[in-house]
């Protein structure tokens, strides 16, 4: 697991280790702390920081990048995605969802979570089955529209179709919710 020292300007030493991955984001995690002493205490630091943290989960994807395992590596929880049956109409909602949180991700007003990547793959496979055939969607998958939701809802309070928003995103939510347990959900939401 690497780690470095970086002296501060008020005689302070950074101690920063790398974790691993989020799981969602695909960002790094870092674990820092500032220490007080000489080099000797932030080796010291550097050293008990590394042997404190581990990694929290695996991530696992399959060859063509669709299905994203998280595996919770001490009880090993495996969250799978689930194969869903959208209306056509439904699809039209969530690709304007991803397509809004795109615009917000070109406008470099956004949330640190979105990846143009992720966004575009999910939206291609949203499109991408005839209708009646089923998409699958990992948690990670649903948690990412329902951000996008919750964006759109708030940007939205403004104009007077707010209303129609606020209820579209309620029947959205309940929607994607409903394929996974609500231990799923906390399992991975106290991984995010």
């Amino acid at each position: 697991m690497s780690g470095n020292i970086r002296q501060l300007k008020n005689g302070q030493w950074l101690v920063r280790v790398e974790v691993g991955r989020d799981p969602v984001t695909g960002r790094r995690i870092q674990k820092s702390k500032t220490v007080s002493g000489s080099k000797r205490d932030a080796k010291k630091c550097l050293q008990d920081l590394q042997a404190e943290v581990e990694p929290q989960c695996l991530i696992s994807r399959t060859l063509s990048g669709v299905v994203v395992l998280v595996v919770d590596k001490y009880c090993g929880t495996v969250i799978q995605p689930r194969d869903i049956v959208f209306e056509r109409d439904a699809v039209t909602a969530l690709t304007e969802i991803l397509g809004i949180m795109a615009d917000q991700v070109m406008g470099e007003v956004s949330n640190p979570r979105w990846e143009i990547a992720k966004l575009a793959d999910l939206e291609a496979r949203l499109m991408q089955p005839a209708d009646g055939d089923p998409v699958t969607i990992g948690i990670d998958d649903a948690a990412l529209l329902l951000d996008g939701m919750a964006f759109t809802e708030v940007m939205s309070v403004e104009f007077p179709w707010f209303e129609m928003v606020q209820w579209t995103a309620d029947f959205v939510t309940a929607e994607l919710r409903q394929h996974w347990t609500e231990d799923e959900w906390r399992d991975f939401s106290a991984r995010a």
